[in-house]
């Protein structure tokens, strides 16, 4: 009507892509809440309970989940200004997977055009997987958005011919790629997808220490949290190390009637690489995002 009458206000629109942008918003909310799924048991509570012990009761985190301190510190943040309330936990997991949607948008928006981009955030607001994960405590979410954020940067690294621009850009990849992987440890591999796209493009070298640099700068974040919580710079892999010892990797582990040298041959050369590499390779339902 604006257009045809000729009635111009001060603040204009932008176009329909304004209309639909916030139409698929509000639709993508609608989907999730209408499948709310709340806080699911066993991964989900064991988040719950090592953030609930390390920012509650000041105690260090005993399980596999308390490693992640991308899950554990924003969970214990809420609990500590909130109290432990299941709403407002899924509350802020659904902002995340609101703002997946924007983030595909602009991945979309700068790599092709804005159709392509507002194509890219409907179908991020009908995943059936994304509504899933959108009201309950999985690390899927966080380490989709550090992605879209990692991809971001790197797409705008590209783009961009300014220097300055550019080292700020692909250290914003390497730091976006190593919070992703504080959340999950798989969530490191877009560092791999980031090396090879540089290598491919034949980018200087420095550009590539420059994103190993933002992707150090979080690993000494890591080595601090280890410090503070377990008393140790190698706690988290201390940690982790007499999980791999204390519970069995399948039915036919060998026991001490094989001898130590069977048994250590046994854990190092099928054990713990299928627990650190293939176990999660296996879980296909984290590697959509990428």
């Amino acid at each position: 009507f604006q257009a045809e009458d000729g009635i111009r206000y001060l603040v204009r629109s932008r176009g329909l892509g304004d209309v639909y942008k916030r139409q698929i918003i509000i639709f993508a909310a609608f989907l999730k809440l209408y499948f709310f799924q709340g806080i699911q048991p066993i991964d989900a509570t064991a988040y719950i309970e090592n953030a609930y012990h390390l920012f509650i009761q000041n105690e260090a985190p005993t399980g596999l989940a308390g490693l992640r301190a991308g899950m554990v510190v924003p969970l214990g943040i809420i609990m500590k200004l909130f109290g432990p309330s299941e709403i407002i936990i899924t509350g802020f997991y659904l902002i995340i997977s609101l703002i997946n949607i924007v983030l595909a948008f602009l991945i979309g928006k700068y790599l092709v055009n804005e159709k392509v981009g507002l194509l890219a955030a409907l179908l991020m607001s009908i995943i059936p997987i994304e509504i899933l994960y959108a009201t309950t405590i999985w690390p899927d979410p966080l380490i989709q958005m550090f992605h879209g954020l990692a991809a971001l940067c790197l797409i705008k690294f590209f783009q961009t011919q300014i220097e300055s621009r550019r080292v700020i850009y692909i250290i914003s990849t390497g730091i976006f790629s190593g919070f992703a992987f504080l959340v999950k440890e798989t969530g490191i591999f877009f560092v791999a997808v980031a090396l090879l796209l540089l290598i491919l493009k034949k980018i200087r070298w420095q550009y590539i220490l420059y994103l190993i640099t933002g992707v150090i700068l979080i690993f000494c974040l890591e080595f601090i949290w280890s410090k503070v919580v377990w008393g140790s710079f190698g706690g988290r892999i201390i940690l982790q190390k007499s999980l791999i010892d204390t519970v069995p990797q399948s039915l036919y582990e060998p026991t001490e009637e094989h001898g130590r040298t069977y048994i250590l041959l046994y854990r190092f050369l099928l054990s713990y690489p299928k627990l650190l590499l293939f176990q999660p390779l296996n879980n296909m339902f984290g590697f959509y995002y990428i």
